[in-house]
């Protein structure tokens, strides 16, 4: 992927010794020095990867929420009831924390992209020169439309995934009081729809981290990531 821009996107925030979307933003914190402008560029990034692991982690809680379902109304069921019933319950809570998390960090993300944006849209009034400015103005739409392309993904997703735990919750909450095969037979077409639902999911959290990936690929700082060696060669 290159040098050290992903190498961020490997970590968690609990490795980074950060609890929450709130401290990262504290340590992502925009700057006010001349540099500033590099400064958001380098936070909208920061953004943009935590929005990558978010939607990695959802996708990994969906999976795991949706085979411990199954795994409980399987026609073969040989399990022990108990833990079984615990560890779907826990799936579940984990898929719930889970969608806190990535809400936030879409939060985070577009207040800190309309800021960028909009900073940047300024700038362009500063120009002396009209072919430098058209030229800027045509790579800003050109980004926002690479950061709509995330956006337009993770943002419905995440009411899809609060949809798809709360089903999850009231199954669980049947069965709960009334565990056995009939029960299970009973929701055999609420089980379908939430397969259905967590194969939606996965589908548009992986075309979210791709536009992610993609956005950082292409808006990295330089020496961040390794550039394509025909671009090197050309600047020769």
């Amino acid at each position: 992927m290159g040098k050290a821009r992903w190498q961020w996107v490997a970590l968690s925030c609990a490795a980074l010794g950060l609890t929450s979307c709130a401290e990262l933003q504290q340590a992502l914190r925009i700057g006010s020095g001349p540099d500033a402008g590099i400064e958001e560029v380098d936070t909208l990034l920061g953004r943009i990867e935590l929005v990558y692991v978010e939607c990695e982690r959802a996708e990994l809680c969906v999976a795991q929420a949706t085979t411990r379902l199954h795994a409980l109304v399987r026609a073969d069921f040989d399990a022990d009831p108990t833990e079984s019933f615990a560890s779907f319950d826990e799936a579940i809570r984990a898929s719930e924390v889970q969608a806190d998390l990535l809400e936030s960090s879409v939060s985070y993300l577009e207040k800190t992209a309309n800021a960028f944006f909009r900073g940047w849209e300024e700038d362009l009034k500063d120009f002396q020169s009209e072919t430098l400015r058209e030229r800027s103005r045509a790579r800003l739409e050109e980004t926002r439309e690479r950061y709509r392309a995330l956006t337009t993904e993770v943002g419905p997703a995440v009411p899809v995934l609060r949809g798809f735990n709360t089903a999850l919750r009231d199954q669980a909450l049947f069965l709960q009081n009334d565990f056995n095969a009939a029960s299970v037979r009973a929701l055999s077409g609420d089980v379908r729809e939430a397969t259905d639902v967590a194969r939606s999911l996965t589908e548009q959290f992986s075309t979210a981290r791709e536009a992610a990936r993609t956005y950082v690929e292409q808006a990295a700082l330089r020496g961040q990531i390794d550039e394509p060696r025909d671009e090197v060669a050309a600047r020769r």
